[in-house]
């Protein structure tokens, strides 16, 4: 039978310490505990912060921001934390994936003004793909989404209205405000929901339709100013 050899344990006393003061002397309280005290009310970013889903009632007086442009998220992220109000993350219900915040709509509106002023037009005629047909478009989808950040407005007219693509931008049998609408849908589904990666999971297409349908009309609605 093997035995263990055996082991030497230490043993420190431990001496607590007792602080001496004369009789009559005062404690002086320590400078960070004024600190402290001076910043008791003050809220970090963190408390600041709030989470709800997409079906969760709008608070009064808020907006939603969708997600997509950075510069007006973080704008309107910031502004919030500095008036001391709460921003709320937006999830979607089914797959817990961040779809926008929510702001004061007053902040928004101030950010989306700001944005307006700051944002660089993309130069069209310096680029031979782009020819004056576009300009119909980009006049078209800024009249029914004036909200609509500039940079996918871009991108919504370079892919579904270029011509010849027969995509639905250039579908003839459908009004202008059809190919605006269904145009802008598309974009939101493909770049702003998981509808891709339901796609790639397996998932049937129009399941994967009525699944995001929601999200993409809470967005739609949004950019065209009428939530």
């Amino acid at each position: 039978m093997a035995y263990l050899a055996p082991c030497k344990v230490c043993v420190r006393r431990l001496h607590k310490k007792v602080a001496h003061r004369r009789p009559g002397s005062v404690r002086k309280p320590k400078a960070r505990s004024l600190a402290t005290a001076s910043q008791r009310d003050e809220k970090c970013p963190e408390q600041l912060e709030g989470g709800v889903y997409e079906r969760a009632p709008m608070p009064e007086g808020y907006s939603f921001v969708p997600k997509g442009d950075i510069f007006i998220t973080l704008k309107c992220r910031m502004k919030t934390w500095e008036s001391k109000q709460i921003v709320y993350n937006v999830y979607n219900g089914l797959t817990q994936i961040p779809v926008g915040i929510r702001v004061p709509s007053g902040i928004y509106a101030e950010v989306l003004a700001k944005s307006k002023e700051t944002e660089r037009p993309r130069a069209f005629a310096a680029n031979p793909r782009y020819t004056n047909s576009q300009d119909p478009a980009r006049t078209l989808l800024r009249r029914h989404f004036p909200m609509m950040p500039g940079h996918i407005l871009d991108s919504i007219v370079e892919y579904a209205f270029q011509e010849g693509s027969g995509r639905v931008g250039c579908d003839e049998t459908l009004s202008d405000s059809e190919k605006a609408q269904l145009a802008v849908e598309a974009h939101i589904r493909h770049h702003h929901t998981p509808y891709e990666a339901m796609l790639e999971s397996g998932l049937d297409r129009e399941l994967a339709h009525r699944r995001v349908r929601e999200t993409v009309q809470r967005i739609r609605k949004a950019w065209e100013g009428t939530d």
